[in-house]
């Protein structure tokens, strides 16, 4: 049997949301962390580890977006606070496909057009694709409706 790919990934900031996806990449057995960028000095410098709660990685975060580039990973796992298309499209030029929690990549037809432009020459420019999912699942599919459910005294099927 042929083992299965690692794939290496980059973390893009590191809040709320952020610390939960670079755990989750950290603890994954077919991901390797390659990077971590964070946007405050304050953890320019600290072990990915430390930002998320586990042990020390040895991936030590950078506010550098050329030192992310040039890593050559698989992957970026985009979920800044706020969108910003230059990074965007710098990362997909760079040959690395995008996962983001961002909304504005949840509907391409609803991007500006000019921007969709840029980000699709992008992804042409490094072979590489963007995908957009929500930053919570599992509450709007299973937990809001059950709660709604409950409160409504009962429902019809």
């Amino acid at each position: 049997m042929t083992p299965r790919p690692s794939y290496r990934v980059v973390q893009w900031a590191s809040g709320n949301i952020g610390a939960r996806t670079l755990r989750a990449v950290v603890e994954h057995p077919r991901l390797t962390l390659a990077g971590l960028y964070v946007h405050t000095s304050a953890k320019a410098g600290s072990d990915a580890g430390e930002l998320c709660g586990l042990d020390a990685t040895g991936i030590i975060a950078t506010r550098d977006i050329d030192e992310i580039t040039a890593l050559g990973a698989d992957c970026v796992l985009y979920t800044p606070r706020a969108c910003d298309f230059d990074e965007v499209c710098r990362l997909l030029a760079s040959g690395a496909n995008v996962v983001t929690t961002r909304g504005e990549f949840h509907r391409a037809d609803s991007l500006d057009p000019a921007v969709r432009r840029r980000v699709e020459a992008a992804c042409d420019r490094g072979g590489t694709s963007i995908h957009s999912t929500g930053s919570s699942p599992g509450f709007i599919t299973e937990a809001l409706p059950l709660v709604l459910t409950s409160s409504s005294g009962g429902s019809t099927v």
